[in-house]
């Protein structure tokens, strides 16, 4: 949900506003550091933000939020295609995603990438108990401190 929110918000951020937040942001920072590398990586990606980024950030966010949420559904319904599809998908994403950030360095990729895999792992969890669980096996525990 929050990536469907983000796509949409991403429609209403202007060059000039991320070169503003951009400048805001790392201000501070050089005055402390006029060198300093997260700050020029945060401005020079500012820099680079177009038109064409712009709306691929827009497509991509929507369709992971769109898809996830679908996914999601299956899995309330306790489906288990939508989890094996859920394994499919996201770990796809995953590698799209690392293929991206190899040509472009856009760090959010790699944060994406980690919200994929810990949905992965939650899935994951998820199926092994409702698998169990219809096989008519006592759900695995999880270990006691």
């Amino acid at each position: 949900m929050i990536e469907i929110i983000a796509g949409i918000s991403t429609f209403f951020i202007t060059q000039e506003g991320v070169m503003r937040f951009a400048e805001k942001l790392t201000q501070d920072e050089f005055l402390e550091d006029p060198r300093d590398l997260l700050s020029k990586y945060v401005v020079e990606a500012a820099h680079q933000f177009s038109i064409a980024g712009k709306n691929f950030i827009i497509l991509y966010l929507l369709s992971h939020g769109i898809i996830r949420l679908l996914l999601v559904v299956g899995l309330f319904k306790k489906r288990l295609e939508a989890y094996y599809l859920s394994f499919v998908v996201f770990s796809a994403f995953i590698v799209y995603q690392m293929y991206k950030y190899s040509h472009t360095g856009a760090l959010w990729l790699v944060g994406l990438s980690a919200i994929d895999m810990f949905f992965i792992w939650l899935v994951w969890k998820e199926y092994t108990y409702v698998r169990s669980s219809q096989l008519g096996q006592k759900p695995p525990q999880a270990p006691k401190a």
